[in-house]
């Protein structure tokens, strides 16, 4: 049974690969392999989505394998997402597919993201976190942190009510 797996994954890789190679082309040609694909087509394609996959990594909090794994799902997904879209006839040429290309990118980042995320999230349960994302963590601490300043600024719990200036300045 593995073997017929493995035979069935060989087999969709070598017919995804031509499916790729076909949207990557500028002209389309049944039975491109990606080899044929030049250096050029590649750059033109790709080069919007790695850029925001690496921004999209430089601006996640958490540690450096999380923002290493945003990134790469999301330059991928922009990528696929990209390519995708830019393969709707009529959007093929000229503006029209640099447009589909554009908002493929937008979406497939956004789903490229959510992967990571959600890889993310396992790790944190498997070290015995809560299963929150780094954005989900700061959110926790920044509404911990603003509901201790309300009750002091009442004078309920076990907070003393400080002037932030004061506390901040070192003069209170």
């Amino acid at each position: 049974m593995l073997r017929a797996l493995v035979k069935a994954g060989k087999a969709g890789g070598r017919m995804a690969g031509s499916q790729l190679a076909q949207v990557m082309s500028h002209n389309p040609v049944p039975g491109m392999g990606l080899g044929q694909v030049t250096g050029k087509e590649w750059l033109d394609r790709l080069w919007m989505d790695g850029m925001f996959g690496t921004v999209q990594g430089f601006t996640t909090p958490g540690s450096l394998d999380e923002k290493i794994a945003t990134g790469i799902a999301a330059t991928i997904g922009g990528g696929m997402g990209g390519a995708t879209l830019a393969t709707i006839p009529g959007l093929r040429r000229g503006g029209g597919r640099q447009l589909a290309e554009f908002a493929g990118g937008w979406g497939g980042d956004m789903v490229g993201t959510s992967v990571a995320e959600a890889g993310i999230r396992a790790k944190d349960v498997v070290l015995g976190g809560t299963g929150q994302t780094g954005w989900e963590k700061l959110a926790a601490e920044d509404q911990r942190l603003m509901e201790q300043q309300i009750l002091a600024a009442h004078g309920l719990g076990p907070y003393q009510p400080t002037d932030m200036f004061m506390a901040q300045n070192g003069l209170g």
